[in-house]
């Protein structure tokens, strides 16, 4: 397993955003150049896990209404599974037993301002989410859920209020196994073609690569 090419959930997405991208990552080691990144996301996150745990297995109180069921008893810490070669892998904010037994799972999304609608990066998260549910025993439907936290007016003084947002999403965990196959293709092929709207891998030197 170690030598095999392991591919992260959240990762699905740069595949469709661009294959070059996404080839250059996995067969020449090149990423894209990072950026600062807001560390208050991952400040949240934490904070809300924790409250989460508190209440395990019930819902929290402002999940109540929003969500049908409870908390599963032990959070998986991380989900893998080998398909054509490839270990997909991934770890679940959180995962929700309904009342139909079913589990979905549950990811926290921090927002700055309204949802109008699902990204699609984020709906192909939750895809992949519920395939590596469903290949590790968790009997799932086609539902998932993502809840979005954004600050909201208020009395700063009293502590910074956030709205919630929950989204139920109906998910398709079958087209995993097809973009793994779609992946294995790729990499297995020549070098690809940069994306039309891909302001990264336009600017490689192919030249050096040595390919």
């Amino acid at each position: 397993m170690e030598n095999k090419l392991k591919i992260s959930v959240t990762g699905l997405s740069l595949f469709n955003e661009c294959k070059l991208c996404f080839w250059l990552r996995h067969k020449k080691g090149l990423k894209r150049p990072g950026v600062p990144v807001a560390t208050i996301a991952n400040g949240l996150d934490r904070v809300i896990k924790e409250y989460m745990n508190r209440y395990r297995p019930q819902l929290p109180p402002f999940l109540k209404g929003k969500i049908p069921g409870k908390l599963i008893d032990e959070l998986p810490k991380s989900l893998t599974f080998e398909h054509n070669g490839m270990i997909l892998k991934g770890k679940l904010d959180e995962c929700i037993i309904l009342e139909n037994g079913h589990h979905a799972a549950l990811d926290h999304k921090t927002k700055g301002f309204g949802v109008k609608e699902v990204h699609s990066s984020y709906q192909l998260q939750m895809d992949g989410y519920t395939y590596l549910l469903q290949q590790n025993g968790h009997k799932t439907g086609n539902v998932a859920f993502l809840a979005y936290y954004i600050p909201d007016f208020g009395e700063l003084h009293q502590g910074i209020p956030f709205k919630l947002d929950v989204r139920k999403l109906t998910v398709n965990p079958d087209r995993i196994p097809k973009l793994l196959d779609e992946i294995k293709e790729l990499l297995d092929g020549e070098m690809p073609k940069a994306s039309k709207d891909c302001n990264f891998c336009k600017f490689v030197d192919r030249r050096n690569l040595k390919i």
